[in-house]
């Protein structure tokens, strides 16, 4: 049926994205040590066919280069593994998700705030005070 084809052209689409991954992989890898440092996205980074590699998967080269500091684990490299996640999650649905997430978040964040400069202000307000007149 129609959903299965569906599915079937998903999974080619998903399984050529993984190739097309992998090969841009070993393309920034100089050294070919399975590993990308900072230094290896840079340079890779000026060649205008990596530019447009990344174009055409709807990566911006900010995105790239902030992705190297969100996915790096502390090594100064990133794996296949670390590259492919980080790209899945700038494209497409995951992208969209995570937007709303952030958003619910922030709005929830927001809203703590408020609470808070309430709870404040009240704290700081100056004491009611009433003098009597005398006796």
């Amino acid at each position: 049926g129609i959903n299965a084809e569906y599915m079937g052209e998903k999974l080619k689409a998903s399984k050529a994205l993984m190739k097309n991954l992998e090969h841009l992989f070993e393309t920034l890898d100089l050294s070919g040590d399975g590993q990308v440092s900072q230094l290896e996205l840079e340079v890779k980074l000026l060649d205008p066919m990596v530019k447009t590699w990344f174009s055409s998967l709807d990566v911006t080269i900010d995105e790239v280069t902030g992705l190297f500091a969100l996915l790096d684990n502390g090594d100064g490299q990133l794996s296949i593994h670390e590259f492919v996640k980080g790209i899945k999650l700038l494209k497409g649905d995951a992208r969209a998700i995570d937007q709303l997430r952030f958003h619910r978040e922030l709005s929830k964040l927001q809203r703590l705030v408020w609470v808070l400069s309430d709870k404040f202000d009240y704290a700081l307000a100056p004491p009611n005070i009433t003098y009597s007149s005398g006796p």
